[in-house]
């Protein structure tokens, strides 16, 4: 990527002069691509036996995917780029979780024999999943009378917010989940003392809240 972005950057008159600049500019590039959501497809045989897959430039092997594009939803991005790396189009059918599961545990020969166990290790996967904490923000417009919110997969209406990640603090991952969910970055517009906090049970939250001069589509039906 070094030698490639060198050469462009010498053959673009309005960017040669910032040729000392690139390591900066790749670095930027790195964090920035690491934000972008990435969708693809599971293809896998109806006996179980086979699954598709792509090799990559590097050699490794992965299931066909890529990053979104700006004005995608998932469903779309997926269909793309699936369509775009082994032409094939896709049908996303909704399912619950037990029938993914399952469809995934008798793809791989390491857990297919523990099949009648999935009940047990779905209870806990849930059990596990209320201990990540969530953390998000909440836009609020200047005049209280607008904010901000996203609908998700269920129907449900929610403040952007998403599962902390390994290795991120709190506002790392309001940050990079509000990015991911609405493309906003808030990373200049966070104050770490304003916030609100919900726990339930074992389920934990954090929502920060933000005062900005945006106009939003979503009213406050108060």
């Amino acid at each position: 990527m070094e030698e490639f972005a060198k050469t462009m950057f010498m053959a673009i008159p309005s960017v040669c002069n910032e040729i000392e600049n690139l390591p900066a500019f790749l670095r930027e590039w790195r964090k920035y691509k690491l934000t972008i959501p990435t969708y693809g497809a599971i293809f896998i045989s109806q006996d179980n036996s086979h699954v598709l897959m792509v090799q990559r430039f590097s050699g490794n092997w992965s299931f066909p995917r890529g990053k979104m594009e700006s004005g995608e939803n998932p469903e779309e991005c997926a269909v793309r780029e699936v369509f775009e790396e082994v032409a094939k189009t896709p049908s996303l059918p909704s399912c619950r979780m037990e029938e993914f599961a399952k469809t995934m545990f008798m793809a791989i020969p390491s857990v297919c024999n523990d099949i009648e166990n999935l009940p047990a290790f779905l209870r806990e996967w849930r059990k596990y999943k209320l201990t990540i904490p969530t953390y998000g923000a909440i836009f609020i417009s200047q005049g209280n009378s607008h904010v901000l919110m996203m609908k998700r997969y269920s129907g449900n209406w929610s403040f952007p917010r998403g599962k902390m990640e390994s290795g991120e603090n709190p506002e790392e991952c309001a940050v990079r989940e509000v990015f991911e969910e609405v493309g906003l970055d808030n990373s200049n517009l966070i104050k770490s003392d304003e916030y609100i906090e919900n726990k339930r049970e074992e389920k934990y939250s954090t929502l920060g809240i933000i005062n900005v001069a945006w106009l939003f589509q979503i009213e406050l039906a108060f």
